[in-house]
């Protein structure tokens, strides 16, 4: 699928104008008019003279500048002088602004304007407004400030203030580019120049020069753009105005890739980097680097786009209020992943990117870059909706070179739809309007898509490989390798239908050997040649074998045949992978209820055997005590403690071996210092995540309850050893004393061993008892876990 072309972003120079137009003092006349100063004895000299010195030192320090213009409003309220004291509120406005004191500089500008309007003074009613509408633009408030600065105007244009009419009209023009409305902005920055140069401010003529060029390149003016813009470059290293230099070089990029000269473009941006770096301006070196990213993305040079546009993204973290670079080093990332095929992974980026879309213009790339994504996608019916939408946005908006853009999007998503006849009416409209405007990046990729679009339509032959080679020339006078290697496909599949099957192959060849160039180093491959590869072998065959045959009707048929067995497959795979996953999902959900059953169920016994049991059996140890029985009151007592045992057991919040050893230790520690004897006991951790089930969890802890009960009644021990070890996914179990010890020949085997050694072999394991007179005795058993 054709991707979008570069579309490089003119960073506009929007500083606007602090000049105060009665006033022209700079900082090197400060000691003459100090001098003036200390000589005059008049009011009204000395407010106009500090009001210059005002102007003068603002520029230098601040504070200074600030107290002269109070010096100011003092001496002209004490004199009388209605227009002095206008310009020193003017200028005291103008200093809050930049001391950030915004609340105040709209009392001192307000008051200026009342004044004015009572003493009828047209000039300081006109820059009172301008002010006002200056510090509107400062706090983010572009249509207030538009009505003060047209109220401004018309007054300034009136009463023919030149000096003041070449500020406003400046602001104006900057105000209406960020809305888009360029003709406007036009108007008004060409009225601007021509008071600059007239005044001779060429500093303030290049500045307006650069922002026109932006507008003209906006509409695709690129010629006109390119006049002014060079003409700025002239008048800023003659000025030696850095800033405005970097901005103009930054802005001829873009007008240099528009016209296909990339390689200037890109010695432009690289004069514009450095400059911005020696300046410290974070912002626009991060504007240049996204745009050599789009150039290099032009360019196939995905390594080196990738790499500007993360220097890029690394450098956006430091820069407040981030959101219009967001969005432009989100596009270029997007448009690498584009040309690389990759049209998900281009997709997620522009859905980051749209977010920071501040503008029409940027509105109106982001419909057109995501319509070529959705195409690339196959998703063709929202691919032509997104296109439509960009193109009558670009058309309202009047961005030419973005309708053609939008408009080629459309044609490729109506070819692949088979509505070929309208594809064939928008790429015409497309090609004619980029022509129209010198949008020599957009021709090949168009004239490919038109290719394409006539031989789908079984048109004239020659044209479809005249098409094809004028796309081929045009993409190797630009030096764009991505769009040559369309050309070189598109120009085989017109010698395909012209049957110079050779040529056909001889021209594939060289498109794949291209893409593989491209490609190469990021290990990113398409099937696109190998198909083709096919289909010519294929064809070939069919050619030599059976010339007469209807070649179209049988690889219908041969389709059809195949896409009815296909569905068939397809079919009954769905039904068989349904089938079985329902049963799967089946039997998980009644294995899962049955646990739930089974827990439910043993949680209701433990409760009961708890709670039913357990109380009858306390009952009759409280009786049997009373009336005297004590062996009776000892085996209830007996009796509920082996309960106790089965109701822990039983429930199913006890299910885990780290809550057997927990209640192995508590038994231990209770049992053997109520004796005097000294417990040694040591768990493995791994022991604490094996799985028993709850029969063998049951026996395991009984058996250990009888060795722990045997060692504590009858072997006259000071030490006992309990070990629980995890043995190559078995468990071992070890119970050891110092006692007295015995010999198992000549010792009665009584119920509790005979209870250990079943318990053991319930379990599926094997128990060991060890023991010598005057040794102690050990238990060991030896479980082997399945």
């Amino acid at each position: 699928m054709d991707k979008p072309r570069a579309l490089l972003t003119a960073f506009l120079y929007i500083g606007f104008s602090f000049a105060i137009h009665a006033q022209s003092a700079t900082p090197n006349q400060i000691p003459e008019l100090e001098q003036k100063l200390a000589a005059t004895t008049n009011p009204a000299e000395k407010a106009a003279l500090c009001n210059e010195l005002s102007y003068a030192w603002q520029r230098k320090d601040l504070e200074k500048g600030v107290q002269y213009a109070e010096d100011a409003r003092t001496l002209a309220e004490a004199a009388g002088e209605k227009r002095e004291l206008m310009k020193a509120l003017n200028l005291l406005g103008d200093a809050a602004i930049r001391q950030r004191n915004l609340e105040q500089a709209g009392k001192y500008y307000q008051e200026a304007l009342e004044l004015a309007q009572k003493t009828e003074n047209a000039e300081m009613e006109g820059r009172a407004l301008h002010n006002k509408g200056k510090l509107a633009q400062t706090m983010g408030q572009p249509e207030e400030a538009l009505v003060f600065y047209e109220q401004a105007y018309q007054i300034r244009e009136r009463i023919n203030d030149q000096q003041g009419l070449s500020s406003t009209t400046q602001n104006l023009g900057v105000l209406y580019t960020a809305r888009a409305d360029y003709e406007k902005s036009i108007f008004y920055y060409q009225k601007a120049l021509q008071l600059k140069e007239a005044s001779g401010d060429r500093a303030g003529a290049a500045t307006v020069q650069a922002n026109l060029a932006n507008n003209y390149t906006f509409l695709g003016r690129f010629s006109d753009a390119e006049l002014l813009l060079r003409a700025a470059i002239e008048t800023n290293t003659a000025l030696d105005n850095k800033r405005g230099l970097a901005q103009a070089y930054m802005n001829l990029s873009t007008v240099l890739s528009r016209l296909g000269q990339q390689q200037a473009a890109i010695e432009a941006l690289v004069i514009a980097k450095t400059l911005f770096l020696a300046l410290d301006d974070k912002g626009n070196v991060i504007g240049v680097l996204n745009n050599l990213g789009q150039i290099y993305t032009e360019q196939a040079q995905y390594a080196k786009a990738q790499e500007v546009l993360l220097e890029a993204l690394k450098t956006v973290e430091g820069v407040p209020a981030n959101g219009e670079l967001m969005y432009l080093i989100n596009m270029g990332l997007g448009r690498i992943k584009g040309y690389q095929s990759l049209f998900k992974e281009e997709l997620s980026y522009y859905a980051k990117a749209i977010a920071y879309a501040g503008n029409d213009l940027e509105r109106t790339t982001m419909l057109q870059a995501i319509a070529a994504a959705q195409i690339g996608d196959l998703q063709f019916e929202k691919g032509l909706a997104t296109a439509l939408e960009g193109a009558a946005l670009a058309r309202e908006k009047g961005f030419r070179d973005r309708e053609a853009d939008c408009l080629n999007q459309a044609a490729s998503a109506l070819l692949n739809l088979n509505r070929l006849k309208e594809a064939l009416k928008n790429i015409d409209a497309a090609i004619a309007l980029g022509k129209k405007t010198g949008y020599q990046v957009f021709i090949p990729a168009a004239l490919v898509t038109r290719s394409r679009i006539v031989s789908k339509m079984n048109g004239d032959k020659e044209a479809i490989l005249a098409s094809a080679m004028a796309a081929l020339k045009s993409a190797q006078k630009l030096e764009n390798p991505l769009e040559e290697v369309h050309a070189w496909e598109e120009l085989s599949e017109a010698y395909r239908k012209l049957n110079e099957t050779d040529k056909a192959l001889e021209a594939l060849k060289k498109a794949q050997l291209l893409r593989d160039s491209i490609f190469s180093k990021q290990e990113i491959r398409t099937l696109a040649v190998q198909e083709k590869d096919y289909e010519f072998d294929k064809e070939r065959a069919e050619q030599e074998l059976e010339q007469q045959r209807a070649a179209v009707a049988a690889e219908a048929a041969l389709t059809r045949q195949r896409q009815q067995r296909n569905a068939w497959i397809i079919g009954l795979s769905l039904l068989l992978f349904g089938g079985f996953g329902y049963f799967l999902y089946w039997r998980n959900r009644q294995q899962t209820r049955a646990q739930l059953r089974e827990a439910e169920t043993r949680q209701r016994i433990a409760r009961d055997l708890h709670d039913d049991v357990g109380s009858t059996l306390s009952s009759i140890s409280i009786l049997s005590a009373a009336s005297g029985q004590t062996s009776l009151g000892e085996k209830a007592r007996q009796a509920m403690e082996s309960m106790d045992d089965v109701v822990w057991s039983v429930n199913p919040a006890n299910d885990s071996m780290e809550n057997v050893l927990q209640r192995m230790k508590e038994f231990s520690v209770e049992l053997f210092e109520s004796q005097g004897i000294a417990l040694h006991f040591q768990a493995d951790e791994a022991v604490k995540t094996l799985n028993l089930p709850m029969e063998q969890r049951k026996d395991f802890y009984l058996l250990f309850k009888e060795a722990a009960n045997n060692a504590a009644k009858y072997s006259g021990a000071s030490e006992v050893w309990v070990l629980v070890q995890s043995d190559n996914g078995g468990l071992r179990l070890e119970v050891r004393d110092n006692g007295r010890g015995f010999d198992p020949a000549t010792v009665k085997q009584g119920n509790g061993l005979w209870n250990m050694q079943r318990r053991a072999e319930r379990m599926g394991g094997q128990l060991a008892l060890e023991s010598r007179v005057g040794e102690g005795t050990r238990m060991l058993l030896a479980l082997v876990m399945k």
